[in-house]
């Protein structure tokens, strides 16, 4: 019998609800991306990753939207600060964010990391990345959407290069 570790768990029963939930959401035709990316509100990111699973071209869209708050992350246990956990994959690791509690919550029911992400201000999670880790927002949601560490950092960068 195959014996899976904690964070195979994890990641299967991520995909098992992400499959039970369909993923699958409709924006209004009305709602351009820009102006979704623009708004403030939590439920821009859901309409903008709908966007984005439509229209890859929209992921510069997405990401700056993401990165003008707070994003939760799961702290490794082991690390002596605050460090993103991550999870190993085939050919590679990535790093697991979340856009909200809730859709952490959801995609973690079962795994007994329920509650355990910790919102993370973006310029602090810039500052822990090297460079060239993978992302991954929302990880149980399919198709996934992955961003390089340099993509978000350049946003953050070039944010703070803007701000009066």
């Amino acid at each position: 019998m195959w014996r899976l570790d904690m964070w195979q768990r994890f990641l299967i029963i991520c995909l098992l609800c992400a499959l039970a939930n369909g993923c699958s959401q409709q924006i209004k035709p009305e709602a351009s991306a820009e102006r979704i990316a623009n708004s403030d509100e939590n439920s821009s990111i859901e309409l903008l990753v709908a966007a984005v699973r439509s229209d890859p071209t929209k992921k510069p869209l997405l990401a700056r939207a993401l990165m003008k708050g707070s994003i939760f992350i799961i702290p490794d246990p082991h690390a002596p600060s605050i460090v993103p956990l991550k999870f190993d994959r085939n050919e590679y690791s990535f790093i697991p964010v979340f856009s909200d509690a809730k859709t952490f919550n959801e995609e973690a029911y079962g795994t007994g990391f329920e509650n355990r992400a910790i919102p993370v201000d973006t310029n602090v999670f810039a500052s822990i990345l090297k460079g060239d880790e993978i992302v991954i927002l929302n990880p149980g949601h399919r198709p996934a959407i992955e961003f390089t560490a340099s993509e978000l950092k350049v946003l953050i960068d070039s944010s703070r290069l803007r701000a009066p």
